[in-house]
């Protein structure tokens, strides 16, 4: 490149300098070390005063049945008209039944075990009164009282371990404990309500085929309802265990009584927030519903209230005084929208409500820094 042409590149350098300061020069601000004048500046400021505040710490979340179980069949077979009430909507008292599978083979083939059981039993019962006459009686007595139609009962205690062994090598043992096992499984072709509730959904119509691990539908609780809300950690260390709550719908007008039942001690580490958890016995509460949680907590004495844009990462304000702007440094008491509640700052004091205009100030007088 020439000598003349490389002149000309650096006096463009050099001009587009020159234009690029003017045009920042002319722009309205603050330079580094210059007072702040009412004059100059067109920043917004708030006043401060000291008062005392109700503390109430809201939150949302939404309303959980405590008792929700998803039913499903742990047996085969058709499902039977019986079974026909098992729609959502529809309401169950502990103990009724939801749901019923033709359980008919399966009955025969539990008879059928009892039956040889009892067979046994009677076949042995004369070497029993020979060999143990002190048992006698009790084998009898259990001949007697033996039902088909109810649970079996349990097989009479041995007076030692040769009544034992001579009644394990009858296969006495093993015939009882195959007919609990098959007890246990006959009780799960129906299923009963495990508590007063109202069904949530439905798969299943009468007359179909269900088979083992099949889901069924879902079954809720209408006595007892959580809701878990997430609180910053500068208002839960306002709540406690046993707090009483008032709960809001979101949707209408209806409020709900409710109380903390436990807090989390925990930080969520996806959300920085602590769970806190709050039981309601109300009926009218819905499950799915969302509500606003309310709590109240005291007063917060002494307290200013300053924008949250006012305050900047290191828990500072930026306050005017003798026409500079002066950093200072707050105790965040709570955070409530677009406020926060802080201490240390005096009355009237003139709080710069942006702080991010201000983080490049050099005070005029470096004194008046605290």
């Amino acid at each position: 490149m020439s000598k003349s042409k490389s002149f000309l590149v650096a006096v463009g350098i050099l001009l587009f300098g020159v234009i690029i300061s003017v045009i920042f020069s002319s722009q309205p601000g603050l330079k580094p070390g210059e007072p702040i004048t009412k004059s100059k500046n067109n920043f917004k400021t708030v006043k401060t005063s000291k008062t005392d505040l109700s503390n109430v710490v809201e939150t949302t979340g939404r309303v959980n049945a405590l008792n929700k179980i998803e039913v499903f069949a742990e047996v085969s077979g058709l499902l039977t008209q019986n079974s026909e009430k098992f729609k959502a909507g529809n309401y169950f008292k502990k103990g009724e039944q939801l749901v019923h599978i033709d359980d008919e083979v399966y009955k025969n083939n539990l008879y059928a075990q009892k039956s040889n059981l009892l067979n046994q039993i009677t076949l042995l019962l004369p070497d029993i009164s020979f060999d143990f006459p002190q048992s006698a009686q009790k084998w009898e007595n259990y001949l007697n009282s033996f039902s088909f139609d109810s649970e079996i009962k349990p097989l009479p205690e041995t007076s030692n371990s040769k009544e034992r062994n001579y009644l394990a090598a009858k296969n006495i043992y093993n015939l009882y404990y195959t007919i609990k096992s098959m007890e246990a499984t006959y009780d799960k072709y129906t299923i009963e309500a495990p508590f007063n509730g109202i069904v949530t959904e439905s798969n299943i119509n009468p007359g179909t085929l269900v088979r083992g691990g099949q889901k069924l539908g879902e079954f809720i609780g209408t006595a007892i309802y959580e809701i878990e809300v997430a609180v910053n950690e500068n208002d839960a260390k306002y709540l406690r265990a046993g707090q009483n709550v008032t709960l809001e719908s979101q949707n209408s007008d209806q409020n709900f009584a409710g109380k903390i039942n436990r807090i989390n001690a925990a930080i969520d580490r996806a959300t920085q927030m602590i769970k806190v958890f709050i039981r309601s016995n109300d009926m009218s509460l819905k499950d799915g519903m969302y509500v606003t949680a309310k709590v109240e907590s005291g007063e917060l004495k002494n307290v200013s209230i300053v924008p949250r844009s006012a305050v900047n990462q290191e828990d500072e304000v930026y306050v005017l005084k003798d026409n500079s702007a002066s950093p200072c440094k707050v105790e965040i008491v709570k955070s409530l929208g677009n406020n926060i509640y802080v201490k240390g700052l005096e009355e009237n004091d003139e709080v710069l409500s942006e702080h991010s205009d201000f983080t490049a100030i050099i005070p005029a007088n470096p004194e008046t820094l605290n």
